[in-house]
């Protein structure tokens, strides 16, 4: 019982942390921003009109509440199912795929905002810009530590897999899990270097909140990285210790963990936008 209940608790902070409490502070600062910079005022930041933000902001928060009623509902089926002779593996499943419904609107504001940027971008096509000629490294941003210890798990992590193979447990996926801890590597290193080392999105953005945001952006690659891993390997050991009813609270806990991760970065991201002269800063 105690780990059904704390199931119950931790899917229920998941739904409101990522579908309630990240939308509300992502629609707080589109409004700060159209507040603070008025299309009246720089037009050159508006790729649409107010309204047509307005609409946009409008669909984004009534799609969060449906997801929001999605997730309620689903933890009123789980706890039916709970209460008889359940199974980890369909309450695993069904946490996954709601997870991923709550990311739908998470992956329509990054193409919009990949929108606006792309605009602002092409509007200055051509035009010459002023460039910080100090060098980034991504040491600057994160501490070389915890780089070091996401880099030590996945060795750890593959010798870990390698073991249970020679006695695995039901439903291990075997060497599969490396690939899969290997793709999750590469991606998440990646995103972090491109926000390095790659050219900046928005060209008014002013050298120190771009600074400030790409520390952000590191951190929150390498920390979702390192809790990745580590759920993995954690669940790994509770499958072995025959503690498989804790896996449904550790796998929502994971994406609470990666959640509350996105919602501090999105708290602490800085927007401060330089424009008192026709060039944008870079």
């Amino acid at each position: 019982m105690i780990a059904e209940y704390l199931f119950y608790v931790v899917f229920t902070i998941q739904i409101l942390v990522l579908s309630a409490l990240y939308p509300r502070l992502l629609l707080r600062r589109a409004r700060s921003m159209m507040h603070t910079w008025p299309q009246a005022r720089y037009p050159q930041l508006y790729p649409l009109s107010v309204a047509a933000i307005d609409r946009i902001l409008r669909w984004y928060r009534a799609l969060n509440w449906i997801i929001v009623l999605v997730g309620l509902l689903f933890l009123a089926g789980l706890y039916r199912y709970m209460q008889t002779d359940w199974d980890d593996g369909p309450v695993e499943t069904l946490v996954a795929v709601y997870f991923f419904i709550q990311i739908i609107p998470v992956l329509l504001s990054a193409v919009v905002i990949g929108h606006f940027n792309k605009s602002l971008r092409e509007s200055f096509a051509g035009t010459k810009r002023t460039a910080s000629l100090q060098r980034r490294r991504l040491f600057d941003f994160i501490s070389p530590l915890v780089v070091l210890l996401t880099a030590v798990l996945f060795p750890l992590f593959v010798l870990l897999v390698v073991y249970i193979q020679q006695n695995p447990f039901p439903g291990f996926a075997g060497y599969a899990n490396i690939l899969f801890v290997t793709l999750l590597y590469l991606l998440l290193f990646g995103y972090a270097w491109i926000g390095v080392y790659g050219k900046k999105e928005n060209p008014y953005q002013s050298h120190d909140a771009h600074m400030h945001n790409i520390g952000v952006r590191v951190k929150l690659s390498i920390y979702t990285c390192l809790a990745g891993v580590s759920f993995l390997a954690m669940n790994f050991m509770l499958a072995l210790n025959d503690a498989q009813s804790y896996e449904p609270a550790a796998q929502s806990l994971f994406l609470l963990a990666v959640a509350m991760l996105y919602v501090i970065g999105l708290s602490d991201g800085r927007v401060e936008l330089k424009l008192d002269s026709a060039q944008p800063a870079s």
